[in-house]
């Protein structure tokens, strides 16, 4: 008798260990941030007056994974203040809270997951962002195509409390037919990222204090089989400029992830960047994993002149 009072106490315990890890599981906060440019569609979707001068937005959202699935997003948003990443004064706030749903898509522009932000406030109804791996989160416009941004701003959130994810990769189910089938035979992107990481990973020549890297790759095809040749990858610092030219070439995974490889016969100055679609591109590290940004900048770049 007593061991059967045992095993059953046993067993209670057990389960409500089980009970209480899920439930500290389910409400986990998910935190992210990130800073975007202000064109107007983002205006149109937030409320915002399409005249309104903004340069960029700084963006706070919170997602409760609790049962009713809440979240919270906060804005700033007004002019830069020059040699800083704030905002000259006058700037404005915007506050959303409402529910939020995961759902899966297979449109002609992206097939994978979206977070859909549910509130009144919103001029549609709702917001939609594309999980881009385990920890970041990228706007979208209408038809499920990721928005692109500048050379300054991409419209890329990244995930704070990165220690709560599971690691990478985790990646995004591109159309390939877009991406192969691009007709241009140059294509340039723009972007600035965070320094440190990458820096770190790829022994890059910058200054102890860098903060932040300004990009532009241009990508150049064979103009009679628009075949991957050459490219040039500029990138500059507050104090160095470096300039890096050689051969790239597309790869596709096994989950039809879309990869650019620059100069993937020489390791020691091979970089990836892993193709969010034509018009965007996530910066890779060597085990193929994606670069997470910070509150200021992504590890994104956008395409000078979209299609």
């Amino acid at each position: 008798m007593k061991i059967l009072v045992l095993v059953i106490l046993i067993v209670f315990l057990y389960e409500t260990c089980n009970e209480n890890y899920s439930a500290n599981q389910n409400n986990s906060l998910m935190q992210y941030a990130g800073s975007t440019p202000g064109d107007s569609l983002i205006k149109v979707a937030l409320g915002i007056p399409v005249t309104t001068p903004i340069d960029f937005m700084k963006w706070e959202l919170l997602l409760n994974n609790n049962a009713k699935r809440t979240f919270t997003l906060i804005i700033n948003y007004g002019i830069s203040q020059p040699n800083t990443n704030g905002f000259k004064p006058g700037n404005d706030t915007l506050s959303f809270t409402g529910i939020y749903k995961l759902i899966s898509t297979k449109s002609d522009h992206f097939k994978g997951q979206v977070v859909q932000l549910t509130s009144g406030s919103f001029s549609g109804g709702y917001l939609s962002l594309a999980k881009i791996g385990n920890q970041m989160l990228h706007i979208l416009q209408p038809g499920y195509r990721l928005m692109v941004g500048n050379g300054g701003w991409s419209y890329t959130l990244n995930m704070i409390n990165r220690e709560i994810q599971e690691p990478e990769p985790l990646y995004t189910v591109v159309p390939a037919k877009n991406i192969l089938n691009d007709p241009a035979v140059q294509i340039v992107f723009d972007g600035r990222t965070p320094c440190i990481e990458i820096t770190r990973v790829f022994k890059f020549n910058t200054t102890a204090d860098c903060l932040k890297l300004k990009w532009r790759l241009t990508l150049n095809r064979d103009p009679a089989t628009l075949q991957p040749a050459t490219y040039q990858l500029q990138r500059t610092d507050v104090r160095s400029t470096g300039t890096i030219t050689g051969n790239w070439t597309i790869i596709t995974l096994s989950d039809s992830a879309i990869i650019f490889k620059l100069d993937p016969e020489q390791p020691e100055k091979s970089l990836s960047i892993l193709a969010g679609d034509e018009n965007v591109l996530f910066f890779l590290d060597k085990d193929n994993r994606l670069f997470t940004g910070n509150s200021d900048f992504s590890y994104t770049l956008n395409r000078k002149n979209p299609v």
